[in-house]
Formats: structure tokens, sequence, C-alpha cells
């Protein structure tokens, strides 16, 4: 038996903390419950705040532990202690994206307005661009709800080398939005933030694959294009930027990026899309 001093082990634990932080990129979560948190945030603060601040009883030693969410997942607990405390995450903090403000107004065209953090109330408003209406998340639409912890994580929080992690980025997202979405994605891709997703949106892969397309045309081909189709350059990716897996069988099956067709073939996607265009054309040819 060795008896170490107490400060020598809070050294300990204080460098492999540090060496953690400074070694492995900070991963920041948001699930496919988010729209459902962001309506509901202000009863979670509401009942936290009455199980910490009420004296004790059988029933809030029950309602202490429920609280504390251990029994939700991950994505969820993390989505909650975020929502639940946005009047703390806005307060002199500045995301380093900050200074790229192009990048933010580009993403507050997909939600189609800006989020506002009451310091006061911590009640959370929406302001539609060409309004001058605010607009709580219980009257907005579930985009807007969808939207709003990207905003915030984007506006105050992200950091150079985080892993990004979305559960269904295009949930809610109109067509159009889900494609804009996903050229924000690979314009974040170089400002040094790893972006993993998972999606059943067909829109997402087309549009990734679109832009890898575009990346490889010539420079007057790529000027005619990007000008054409109101693309940006900085939203191009090259095909080793990009890893696509599919899960299949209980694991993730690597997906390659086929030369020949010039995409990566998502089969799952691709086979039912082509099992409806012929049974409309099947359907159109005996009509």
């Amino acid at each position: 038996h060795i008896d170490v001093p107490d400060l020598a082990v809070e050294n300990a634990k204080w460098v492999v903390s540090y060496l953690i932080c400074q070694r492995l990129p900070r991963p920041f979560i948001i699930g496919s419950e988010r729209t459902g948190i962001s309506v509901f945030r202000d009863e979670f603060n509401f009942y936290r705040t009455l199980a910490y601040n009420e004296k004790g009883s059988e029933q809030l030693d029950k309602l202490r532990e429920r609280v504390l969410f251990n029994d939700y997942p991950i994505a969820v607990r993390k989505d909650l202690e975020f929502a639940t405390q946005l009047s703390t995450v806005v307060k002199n903090k500045k995301s380093f994206l900050a200074d790229r403000q192009s990048l933010l107004q580009e993403f507050a065209s997909i939600a189609g307005g800006d989020y506002e953090v009451d310091s006061n109330s911590g009640l959370v408003s929406f302001h539609p661009n060409g309004s001058s209406e605010r607009l709580s998340l219980r009257e907005s639409s579930s985009s807007v709800r969808s939207l709003c912890e990207l905003y915030f994580y984007f506006q105050y929080c992200a950091r150079r080398g985080d892993v990004l992690i979305i559960d269904e980025p295009e949930m809610n997202l109109h067509p159009g939005a889900q494609r804009q979405l996903a050229r924000f994605i690979a314009a974040l891709l170089k400002q040094e933030i790893r972006v993993f997703i998972t999606t059943h949106s067909d829109y997402l892969i087309r549009e990734f694959n679109a832009m890898v397309r575009i990346s490889k045309l010539d420079d007057e081909s790529q000027r005619v294009i990007l000008q054409k189709y109101n693309y940006k350059k900085d939203s191009l990716v090259a095909d080793d930027d990009l890893r696509v897996y599919v899960i299949n069988a209980g694991g993730a099956n690597p997906v390659s990026y086929d030369v020949e067709a010039k995409a990566f073939g998502v089969t799952s996607f691709d086979d039912t899309i082509e099992t409806y265009n012929q049974l409309f054309t099947d359907v159109r040819n005996l009509d």
C-alpha cells in the first residue's frame, strides 16, 4: 500500500484532464428531440428550480433524481443541458465564428431570421427576416425550433477543432433549406469544425455529391456553374474530405466514392427512388 498525498492526486488529475482536453476534440451534440426540448425548456427549468429550492420530501427527492436526466440518452441530456442554460451561454461568450459574419448570416437565411435570449427572463424569441414581430418558440415553425440550438452554438459556443454531431439535420426543413444546410455544413469544414451527421435525406446526399462534382470541374466551367446556381466556392468539397457510411445489418459500412458515377452511391436511397421512378413510368404508360 502506497500513501499518495492528496495534492499529488489532484495535480495528476489536472494534468490528465488538461492533456485530454488539448488532444481530443470537444464534441457538441444536437439530437433529434431538439424541437420538443426547445418548446418545453421553460418547464424543465421550472421543475428543476422547484426541486432544488423546496424543502426535502420523498416526492422532491424523486423529482430531483428525475431532473438530473440520468435515464435519458446522452444526446437528449446534452440537448437539455444546453437548452436550459441558454441565458448563461450567451453571457460573456463569443464563438470564434463571430468574426465570420457572412457565414453566420448564411445560417440565419436558412432559419429565416435571428434568435434572441431575454437577459432577464431567459425566454427565447425569434425575429423573422423582413418583419418587426418577435415570436416565442411556441409560436414559431418546427423548422425554426429545429435550428434554434445550432444558431446559439454557432453564435456563442463554437471552437476550432470541435466535432459537431447532428442527428437528422434535415428535420422539419423544406428541401431547399436542406440543400442550403448541406452547403453551410461544407463551409464549416474549412473553419476547422468536423461535422458528423446521421440522415435519411436524399437531398443532403445529392447536394454533397453536387459540391464534390463541381469541385472537380476546370476553373471556367466551375465559375459558370457557381454563378448560375448561386453556389459559393467555400461550400465546395473534395471527395476525400467526406466519409459516408450506411448503417446496415447492425454495422456501419463505408461507401466509397464512385469515380465512374462521380458520386457517393447510397443504394438504400437510390433503389427506393429508382423503384418510384419506374412505378410512375409504368403507370403513365398504362394510363
